[in-house]
């Protein structure tokens, strides 16, 4: 399937604009705010994120006391655990203390399960159009991808980067093992389309082994696909959880081919090939030769922690596929309750404190990658991101996905089977989030 052929999940037109050259998007709205000495909140799940950029040596440094003297403001960042997101901003809703306060969110945390309630303010009358002339891309392709209804609720840069992703997701392998076992490089494979789901398949099996000859395997081909990763290996084959269908609704499609054959692959791989084992750990220490569809924020423990040498490639495409797709699994902004007291002021605090340029690319692919074949990829999955994703991650959704896709991969039920039960209820989910 073409690229320009493919059902890419959106949720609104995309502008498909130009990167402007002129303003830059921390410079759109301008400083000429008085917060009058008030403290503005920043909430997340992750001090690191929300506010490491801005420690001693980071590209922020001195960014938050600039903002309190030109916003005359004052500045916090506090801390929810990421499975208690909804229920602490929603408490703080409330209770009438968010007035000031400015929330993030991701697809799969918090923003479908608070926006469904009613708990977020809406962009539309808040941020000109023209804002997005000033953006990449990515990020405005983020921002469509987690509308709602037509409304965009983000509100710019995020403690994540869109044009330079940690949640690009990608396939990892073990270099050194790949030549000790005299088998092909995947990356050779890859440029010579060649890096399929059959050929994953047949690496594997020559992987594992029991090296040691004590009737256990110790050697594994790859290590375990749990099922928050199953929808990349849908998307891989043209599949996904869900799909915008001709006259735009949004409807259930795990019980189609593309999605089922995905789930099918991931049981064989375990269970009849029996080629899955191992954790990351696993993977550091050199037992496990590939790591299918991770995040390429783990990367980021590999390029300290592993001796031996590791490669980057695309997701292997799936029989119904011609190209390779870069899906990612986390889309992050920053949004505003629905109460927000000074809705622009704090767009504008936001876009001056997290800006797209706080992510230099030498530093992204430093921090990831040992060679030059594997940064290349990584750079290429992060241009050529056309919105792929597992969209819909709230709690009440993976409540229902994921045990079926992990019924499915554990052969309690067969996929057609795992997959058919939910349909009803993920169905109803859909039509009453997206008014169907």
């Amino acid at each position: 399937m073409k690229r320009n052929a493919k059902l890419v999940l959106v949720l609104a037109s995309l502008f498909c604009l130009v990167l402007s050259t002129g303003v830059l998007a921390s410079d759109f709205f301008g400083t000429d705010y008085d917060f009058n000495g008030k403290t503005v909140t920043f909430y997340h799940w992750s001090m690191d994120e929300l506010a490491g950029r801005f420690r001693e040596g980071e590209v922020g440094q001195g960014r938050v006391e600039e903002a309190e003297k030109l916003f005359n403001v004052k500045i916090q960042f506090e801390t929810v655990g990421w499975n208690a997101v909804t229920e602490s901003y929603m408490a703080r809703l409330l209770a009438g203390d968010s007035k000031l306060d400015v929330w993030g969110v991701s697809q799969g945390i918090g923003l479908f399960d608070l926006v469904k309630e009613g708990a977020l303010l809406p962009m539309t009358n808040i941020v000109p159009k023209e804002y997005y002339d000033t953006i990449s891309n990515e990020l405005r392709t983020e921002l469509e991808m987690m509308a709602y209804r037509g409304e965009i609720y983000g509100i710019g840069p995020s403690t994540h980067s869109a044009l330079y992703s940690p949640s690009i997701v990608l396939s990892i392998y073990n270099k050194d093992m790949f030549e000790r076992e005299g088998l092909d490089d995947p990356y050779e494979l890859y440029l010579a389309g060649e890096w399929t789901w059959d050929t994953v398949t047949e690496l594997a099996k020559k992987l594992t082994k029991d090296t040691d000859n004590d009737g256990v395997i110790d050697q594994f081909g790859m290590t375990g696909i749990w099922p928050h990763a199953a929808p990349s290996l849908m998307i891989s084959n043209g599949g996904n959880v869900m799909r915008m269908a001709d006259n735009g609704d949004m409807v259930y499609a795990m019980d189609e081919r593309p999605a089922l054959e995905a789930l099918q692959q991931i049981h064989e791989w375990d269970l009849v090939h029996g080629v899955m084992g191992g954790s990351e750990q696993d993977f550091i220490a050199g037992k496990v030769g590939m790591q299918l569809l991770q995040s390429v924020h783990m990367l980021i423990p590999l390029s300290q922690q592993m001796e031996d040498r590791y490669g980057l490639v695309p997701n292997p495409r799936g029989p119904r596929m011609d190209e390779h797709t870069y899906p990612k699994f986390a889309m992050a902004t920053l949004v505003l309750p629905a109460n927000s007291e000074e809705p622009e002021a704090l767009v504008a605090l936001s876009n001056f404190l997290y800006r797209e340029s706080d992510t230099d690319e030498d530093e992204y692919v430093d921090s990831m990658v040992r060679d030059r074949n594997s940064a290349r990829v990584l750079l290429e999955a992060n241009s050529s991101w056309a919105g792929e994703t597992f969209l819909v991650r709230s709690n009440e959704m993976r409540g229902l996905v994921e045990p079926a896709m992990a019924s499915s991969k554990n052969g309690e039920k067969t996929p057609a089977v795992a997959a058919g039960e939910i349909r009803p209820a993920v169905q109803n989910l859909l039509d009453a989030m997206f008014n169907n």
